[in-house]
């Protein structure tokens, strides 16, 4: 752990380390200021409260950094006109941020580990803040992409999207496995590759939910003006 970061930064980033390796429940707040490196035993109380403070604090650290590497993305989609929207445009400006954060950020791995952690997480009070802290950008993606693909049942969408996000997120969070799969050795020095064969995946997945839409005649739940 950096001795010349914070105090907070420090059990915050200890935190996420733990909690991806180990998941949230399987962690101490005594593990965390062990690792952190404090001086005093009750550092991680005395900052954020308890577990769930510090997980909130962690969730807003990480949509901080992830915002910042997405912002100019959204920004440049919205000088578009919204009939030209293409669904892969939109998708590559949810997903490359999450890519740019594994390879750019000291912590990125842990950071994509530990959102696939929080994939699966049940427990009903960290899943209300997971949705706290993803409900806006989530939002922001299902408006464009109601754009690029007007015609499409938002509901229907919407599940394709948590679909993709999950298999995006686990699929980032197990890279180092590739090299030994069911198929053998799938790994690749070219993230630039994996990214485009991911979102030539999902946007053909959206493209054949666009025509299953059609076919089927469904018009419930349709597009924001």
């Amino acid at each position: 752990m950096d001795q010349t970061l914070n105090i907070k930064e420090r059990l915050i980033l200890a935190a996420l380390e733990l909690f991806a390796e180990q998941g949230i429940h399987g962690v101490s707040m005594r593990n965390i200021n062990v690792l952190a490196g404090t001086k005093n035993s009750g550092a991680a109380h005395y900052h954020f409260g308890n577990k769930l403070g510090l997980l909130e604090a962690l969730l807003a650290y990480l949509n901080t950094e992830i915002g910042m590497l997405r912002e100019a993305r959204f920004e440049a989609l919205k000088s578009l006109d919204r009939t030209e929207l293409k669904p892969r445009q939109v998708l590559e400006s949810f997903y490359a941020p999450y890519v740019e954060l594994y390879q750019q950020r000291s912590f990125g791995p842990k950071a994509i580990k530990f959102y696939a952690r929080l994939a699966v997480e049940g427990d009903p009070k960290i899943q209300e803040l997971i949705n706290q802290y993803h409900s806006r950008t989530f939002q922001t993606l299902d408006e464009y992409m109601a754009w690029a693909l007007p015609d499409v049942n938002r509901t229907w969408m919407r599940r394709q999207l948590l679909f993709s996000w999950i298999s995006a997120i686990h699929g980032l969070a197990d890279l180092e496995y590739m090299h030994n799969t069911f198929f053998g050795d799938l790994s690749t020095d070219s993230m630039d590759e994996l990214m485009d064969q991911f979102l030539d995946f999902i946007s053909a997945g959206m493209l054949g939910l666009q025509q299953e839409s059609t076919n089927k005649g469904k018009d419930s739940g349709s597009a924001i003006a």
